[in-house]
């Protein structure tokens, strides 16, 4: 006997006894995650048996799958699991295919590695995926339901309600939570009032109780002149007549050398 084979044979027993503890492993693993005896059921240290049933929000079944696996002496690092589908609901043939694919898919992207977790979770992202689709496709049938009915009353206005517009995803607090328009006049008020006592803001109705005016008011209450060297002056006018100077009303602008053209 060669000393090469008698090395090989000691290299296979090494990777062996490596397999076997990681396959130990992998099991314990997962025992952790999964309920044994509803989700896991270990057959014995090389079988198990792991039900895939993504929940959903409700805590209501939508479809579900138990998935067998045969570990062979040489897994993980050689040889990859067989499998099979012992059980299944509310898949349909498409769906079960594509599942097939997302299998294989995660045995070739685990490939020496312990692998049972990445696939019954790549499974269940997939079940999650199609019965959320079954959901939608639920609603949108109800929909379609309510809509013709609407049409069947000639009542156009519930048709138009029912559009999508994203608002549906919009969470509103409760009624009691809400905000009143008292509730925002009484904090308006109270935000005001900081404001003048901080200095930001100036006090109207006590400027105007001490014979103060707003900007507006001072404009409104003085007539505005251009001179012919193009300054602007103001004076008392708390009224305006037609003939009044004012830079609007002053046809003496447009005199002289005034561009005609321009004005076209």
């Amino acid at each position: 006997m060669s000393i090469a084979y008698c090395t090989k044979q000691i290299d296979n027993r090494e990777i062996s006894k490596m397999d076997e503890s990681e396959r130990a492993m992998e099991i314990e693993a997962l025992s952790a995650i999964f309920i044994e005896g509803e989700e896991l059921q270990i057959i014995n240290e090389n079988e198990v048996v792991i039900t895939c049933d993504p929940r959903r929000q409700d805590g209501s079944h939508g479809c579900s799958m138990k998935l067998k696996f045969v570990l062979p002496e040489s897994y993980p690092a050689e040889e990859s699991p067989s499998y099979e589908i012992v059980d299944e609901v509310g898949i349909s043939y498409e769906d079960r295919e594509r599942i097939l694919a997302v299998i294989e898919e995660a045995i070739e992207q685990n490939r020496g590695m312990p692998m049972l977790y990445p696939i019954v979770e790549a499974v269940n992202e997939q079940l999650a995926m199609f019965a959320t689709n079954a959901e939608n496709g639920e609603a949108e049938s109800d929909n379609a339901d309510g809509e013709v009915e609407d049409g069947a009353t000639g009542d156009d206005s519930n048709g138009r309600d029912g559009m999508e517009t994203g608002l549906f995803l919009k969470q509103l607090c409760k009624e009691q939570d809400r905000v009143t328009k008292e509730m925002f006049d009484e904090w308006s008020r109270t935000f005001r009032q900081n404001m003048i006592k901080k200095g930001i803001w100036r006090d109207i109705d006590a400027g105007r109780s001490k014979g103060q005016m707003t900007g507006r008011e001072i404009f409104e209450s003085k007539s505005v002149v251009l001179d012919i060297d193009g300054m602007v002056h103001t004076q008392n006018c708390h009224c305006f007549s037609e003939n009044e100077n004012v830079f609007w009303n002053n046809e003496a602008l447009y005199e002289g050398d005034c561009d005609e053209s321009a004005l076209e």
